[in-house]
C-alpha cells in the first residue's frame, strides 16, 4: 500500500497552518536551529535543535530562513509513515523538490503537493493580525523574490483559501485527501 505525504505550500499569510491544524492528519515536524517563540515548545511546531543536532540528522530537506537552518528528517518521515497512511508537510518550493527527489526511487511514498492561494488583500490583512511592520514587511518581501504568488508546475491541487471562506477551502482540502 502506497503511503501519502501531502506537502503544502504557499506563502505566508495563505492559511497552510490554519487548515493544516484543522485536517485530521498527522504533521510530520522539522527541526529548527531558531529559538521558540511564545506558546511553542519542543515538537509544537518544531523540534529545537542546535546546529551540531542539525549536522547528525539525516535529512528529506532542509532551508534556510532569515539565518535560522529549517530540516525534515528521515527519522520522522519514518516513525510517522510506520504509524498512519496519511501524513501532511508544509514547506516552501525548494523542500518540495527535495523531499521529491528524496523519494523518487520509493514506489511506497506518494508525495501530493496542494498549493494554498489566498488573494493578497487576504495575505496582507492576516500578517497584520498579529506581527510587527517589520516582520510583515520581510515576509512580504520574501513573498515577492521567491515568486511564493505563482503556483508552481509541480503542484498537484490548487485550493484557494479566502477571507471568511475558510469551510470552502477546508471542504476542498477534504475531497483531495479521502479521494485522491
Amino acid at each position: 500500500m502506497t503511503k501519502k505525504i501531502y506537502a503544502f505550500i504557499g506563502a505566508s499569510g495563505t492559511g497552510k497552518t490554519t487548515l493544516v491544524n484543522i485536517l485530521d492528519i498527522p504533521e510530520l515536524i522539522s527541526h529548527t536551529t531558531r529559538l521558540p517563540r511564545k506558546g511553542e515548545s519542543e515538537g509544537s511546531p518544531y523540534y529545537f535543535s542546535t546546529s551540531r543536532q542539525m549536522e547528525g540528522l539525516e535529512k528529506v530537506e532542509e532551508a534556510e530562513y532569515a539565518g535560522n537552518h529549517y530540516a525534515l528528517s528521515k527519522r520522522e518521515v519514518d516513525n510517522k509513515l510506520e504509524q498512519f497512511d496519511k501524513v501532511c508537510v508544509i514547506m516552501e518550493k525548494d523542500g518540495i523538490r527535495q523531499i521529491k527527489d528524496y523519494f523518487k526511487n520509493d514506489p511506497s511514498i506518494e508525495i501530493v503537493v496542494i498549493y494554498i492561494h489566498s488573494p493578497i488583500e487576504d495575505i496582507i490583512s492576516r500578517l497584520q493580525r498579529d506581527r510587527k511592520t517589520e516582520e510583515i514587511n520581510q515576509r512580504l518581501k520574501h513573498m515577492i523574490e521567491n515568486n511564493e504568488m505563482y503556483i508552481p508546475s509541480f503542484a498537484d491541487f490548487v485550493v484557494v483559501n479566502k477571507n471568511n471562506e475558510l469551510n470552502k477551502a477546508l471542504e476542498q482540502l477534504c475531497f483531495i485527501i479521502y479521494n485522491f
